[in-house]
């Protein structure tokens, strides 16, 4: 799934059980520690848990 922050742009997968964060650029996709997501969190919960963050992290670039 992908969120966009304005400029802040990441992608969330689940592996092995686990949320995986991802910071999208220009033709990249990075892991990124700025985030992390409790592997209990549902789907739906998804975007509650990174509305908070996302927007901070926003703010410093």
């Amino acid at each position: 799934m992908r969120f966009d922050y304005g400029h802040y742009v990441i992608e969330v997968s689940r592996e092995n059980g686990r949320w995986r964060v991802y910071r999208c650029g220009t033709g990249l996709r990075t892991p990124t520690n700025d985030v992390s997501i409790p592997p209990e969190v549902g789907e739906d919960e998804l975007h509650g848990c990174l509305d908070e963050p996302c927007h901070a992290l926003r703010r410093l670039d």
